[in-house]
């Protein structure tokens, strides 16, 4: 099961009403022109570009979790899909909710992955299975604020003097003899994901955290944060019963009210700990990390019956940075380069494909079918208060 909560809508980079819109698409050696009706609308949407990254694991080790960090290392492909495809420059850091023995400090071997670890995948795997020993009093809160407050894993904004340049987040003498490099590097976007079979236990309130993370890279880069969980749904496991969370055959998870609450501050995402696969929730996490939107709202009403979707990539987009097409088109000999790229028609319904949700007025993206990185997404149609046909 999935959660999310809009935080804000996509800007629309252009949403207007066309008295003749050109479309233009290639035949052969014939540049073709498509001409819209009178009135047709077109919104537009843009993907972030290549992103810079740190993503913070906080996974439960008390001695429950095991079939959870299983079913976690299992299905971290979903996850990790978005990072490795999307070119994206990332760092990887795993702790415990036991601050006793692992607050402020890191685990696994890396300690820290990135694009350049060997075998980053299998690493990865190893470092979430951080063990079953660990203290019953959950504090995945207080983890993560300890570990921030070292100051060794985050990559903030970092200006630089006239005679150096900016090198992975350290400022070192510049080469007079080369063109001048850049003097800044722009903080890291932050991701932190906990995962957990109880509520956390952390001293303070849920205001407090909100404040600790939303200010890790500093004033002013409050969008940089992003929460996710794992953790058990707020809800009763049958009506009537005090007790609340989920229950499988492996046992029982708390409702991780706490998590949740600040998870959605931030319009995160979180999933059910109980689910039996957590594919799901990881692929919506990785889109989610990396910047990716699902959900883009409509400058009008549409008529559905004439709701067209369109997605252009770059031309030196790899087909792996892709989201799920039905169709792709080369388009990148277009005679106007405003219209060069390659075309990709995504599914419309299914697990995979859009939908229009009216009580948002927005398109929303699902399973598969997100628009990757640097993707332009082209939404033509008649507004519904619109008297002309299509």
């Amino acid at each position: 099961m999935l959660n999310r909560k809009p935080f804000g809508a996509p800007s629309i980079c252009a949403a207007f009403a066309l008295v003749a819109m050109a479309v233009s698409c290639q035949c052969g050696d014939e540049d073709i022109r498509r001409t819209l009706p009178p009135g047709a609308r077109v919104d537009v949407f843009r993907q972030a570009d290549r992103p810079v990254i740190d993503v913070l694991w906080v996974i439960d080790n008390s001695p429950t979790m095991s079939d959870v960090q299983d079913n976690l290392a299992g299905n971290l492909i979903s996850f990790f899909r978005y990072l490795d495809e999307g070119d994206v420059d990332y760092q990887i850091g795993v702790t415990t909710t036991d601050v006793r023995r692992h607050g402020g400090q890191l685990v696994g071997s890396p300690r820290i992955l990135t694009p350049d670890t060997p075998d980053v995948m299998r690493a990865f795997r190893g470092n979430v299975h951080v063990g079953t020993d660990g203290s019953a009093k959950e504090e995945g809160l207080a983890a993560a604020e300890l570990l921030f407050q070292g100051g060794s894993f985050l990559r903030p904004d970092v200006t630089c003097g006239e005679s150096e340049e900016c090198v992975d987040w350290q400022c070192v003498a510049r080469d007079e003899t080369v063109p001048p490099a850049k003097r800044s590097c722009h903080a890291s976007y932050v991701f932190i994901v906990w995962v957990s079979d109880q509520d956390d236990r952390s001293f303070g309130e849920i205001d407090y955290y909100w404040r600790v993370f939303s200010q890790v890279q500093g004033i002013g880069n409050e969008n940089k944060i992003i929460l996710a969980a794992i953790v058990g749904p707020d809800e009763e496991i049958e009506p009537g019963s005090p007790f609340r969370g989920c229950v499988t055959e492996h046992g029982s998870a708390e409702a991780g009210g706490r998590y949740i609450e600040l998870v959605e501050m931030t319009g995160g995402v979180w999933g059910s700990i109980c689910d039996e696969s957590f594919e799901g929730t990881l692929q919506e996490m990785g889109a989610t990390a990396v910047g990716l939107e699902r959900k883009f709202q409509l400058s009008e009403v549409p008529d559905l019956d004439t709701l067209e979707v369109n997605v252009y990539y770059p031309c030196e987009a790899r087909a792996e940075e892709f989201g799920l097409c039905d169709y792709t088109e080369d388009q990148c000999d277009a005679a106007d380069p405003r219209d060069r790229g390659v075309l990709c028609i995504p599914p419309q319904g299914g697990p995979n494909g859009w939908i229009y949700e009216e009580e948002s007025g927005s398109l929303f993206f699902q399973g598969a079918s997100v628009p990757g990185l640097r993707a332009r997404i082209e939404v033509i149609y008649m507004a519904e208060s619109d008297p002309l046909e299509w």
